[in-house]
């Protein structure tokens, strides 16, 4: 087992001068494997969380570390994947004696912590810049013990690996992703509601222990590959499946050229993300089996084919859908202004999804060519584009779109493709919603006369 991890600062923070506030950790032998990110809260009371999460993952790691060396080491041996969620939901086998070990260690966790941030409050009390920076309703906090673990507040994401079982655990937001032979990638932690746009539990909580949630497995099914990140990478691509490639993309660096290559690597790419993305603070942190790597690398390129061709098929049931609304209205655009706004409106949504399938068809095509470098299975497209393009006389392929002759008032832009295949802008959509309501009231203004 080989590991990695790395923090960035945001954007955000890098702009307004604020210190990262997110933490990360990894270590990897032959007997333990750890994993750990840690994301301390933004807000204003909360003007010492860097520190906390810091301390958090400190803490988490000596834990864990005692833990594993006093359990049995078949303790969990047998047991099939188990989830515990935070208000007493299980999937899988319930087990007292499994769950009632975890607890104990997350309820370690949590004591220590506090234990470790009130003697930090104590040797450093509140400061002049922290004064000038933090409004004055939470100067106090440092020297109340019901409000001192807000000032601290992080949340906190762990897994931990045994030759002879696994298990994780998780407070907060941010998201864990396993990556299996049989099952491909998956969520082992339990999601929580209650971890909601910009809300989230903490261990900063009153009644932190209760909202822990916990997962193990000990019957011999392991993953080759764990990641773990902080929300800001969550929200930089939104569907999981996005975040999923993004994981991929970075375990195959990890098989081709080692754990350190990865961690330079993602000090830059991390920064570029951050910026173009959620402008938060990311961490990632990763445990894989380097022993494993013909077999996860085609693995997770299976899925990546799998997944692309989903898109494919419904890129296409799309383009069906515009060019057959846009068939309907062919015949009345020119007496009708309501349905030539439509058809303009199919047609440039028809395009936008051509132009988005010779994308998903080159991605295909690379992840083939990965698979069998010699022999490829490419995508055969079977949608008869000179049928669906408007123009009768314009032949388009996803391979190369052509272009019509220039007249005199389209030099600037010939190209059917870069005319109606771009991606819309939100205004687009306003404008072409506001076209169609005005023309609607109209119609409607007309019909009562």
């Amino acid at each position: 087992m080989k590991g990695f991890n790395k923090t960035c600062q945001g954007a955000s923070h890098i702009k307004s001068n604020k210190v990262c506030q997110d933490c990360s950790f990894s270590e990897s032998t032959p007997e333990l494997s750890i994993a750990l990110v840690s994301d301390g809260h933004g807000g204003e009371r909360y003007y010492r969380s860097h520190i906390g999460s810091e301390l958090a993952c400190e803490v988490s790691s000596d834990l864990i570390r005692i833990f594993v060396r006093q359990m049995p080491s078949d303790f969990f041996v047998g047991a099939p994947l188990t989830q515990y969620g935070v208000n007493g939901e299980c999937c899988g086998q319930p087990s007292k004696k499994h769950i009632d070990a975890l607890r104990q260690l997350g309820n370690s966790i949590i004591a220590k912590w506090r234990e470790k941030i009130e003697a930090h409050a104590k040797e450093n009390p509140i400061s002049a810049e922290e004064m000038s920076m933090v409004p004055e309703e939470y100067h106090r906090d440092l020297t109340d013990k019901n409000r001192l673990a807000k000032v601290y507040g992080c949340t906190l994401i762990g897994y931990v690996q045994t030759p002879s079982y696994w298990f994780g655990f998780q407070i907060g937001d941010g998201k864990c992703f396993s990556f299996h032979q049989e099952t491909g990638p998956k969520e082992p932690i339990m999601w929580d509601d209650a971890c909601f746009l910009n809300k989230t539990t903490s261990l900063c909580d009153s009644y932190a222990s209760e909202k822990i949630r916990y997962s193990f497995q000990g019957d011999g099914d392991f993953p080759f590959a764990v990641f773990l990140g902080s929300d800001g990478l969550d929200d930089s691509f939104g569907e999981d499946k996005n975040l999923i490639n993004f994981y991929i993309q970075v375990l195959k660096l990890a098989y081709k050229s080692g754990p350190k290559n990865v961690e330079n690597v993602l000090s830059s790419d991390l920064s570029i993300l951050s910026k173009r993305g959620s402008q938060d603070d990311m961490s990632i942190s990763a445990i894989y089996d380097d022993t494993k790597a013909d077999i996860a690398i085609r693995n997770i390129t299976e899925w990546q084919l799998s997944t692309t061709l989903g898109e494919l098929n419904q890129n296409k049931a799309r383009i069906h859908k515009f060019h057959k609304e846009r068939k309907s209205l062919e015949d009345v655009k020119t007496t009708n202004t309501k349905a030539a706004i439509d058809y303009e409106y199919a047609v440039k949504e028809m395009m936008a999804a051509i132009e988005n399938r010779k994308r998903l068809i080159q991605r295909y095509n690379d992840l083939a060519k990965e698979l069998d470098e010699n022999n490829p299975v490419l995508f055969n497209d079977d949608i008869p584009y000179e049928k669906v393009i408007p123009q009768p006389s314009v032949t388009i392929t996803p391979e190369e779109p052509a272009t019509e002759p220039k007249s005199s008032s389209e030099k600037k832009d010939s190209s059917v493709i870069s005319q109606y295949g771009r991606l819309r802008r939100p205004r687009d959509r306003r404008g072409n919603k506001l076209k169609r309501k005005f023309f609607k009231n109209k119609i409607k203004r007309k019909n009562r006369r």
